[in-house]
């Protein structure tokens, strides 16, 4: 299970302009991921929790191989 939480607008951007983050916890792994965002529009929260799924496929992939 993940759990997901959108922040922002925060006061103060990051050195790349961005003024949000999306956090994901999977609970089971004990995992954290933070990305950070420009907007929060759709598409762009969208990608970036496709990003996460792509991530943690990978890792679950590797995990099994070894």
């Amino acid at each position: 299970m993940t759990y997901i939480d959108l922040f922002g607008k925060v006061d103060q951007k990051d050195s790349h302009g961005k003024y949000y983050f999306i956090f994901f916890t999977n609970i089971a792994k004990a995992h954290s991921y933070i990305k950070f965002l420009k907007t929060k529009e759709a598409d762009v929260v969208c990608d970036a929790i496709k990003k996460y799924v792509t991530f943690i496929f990978k890792l679950e992939y590797k995990l099994e191989r070894k």
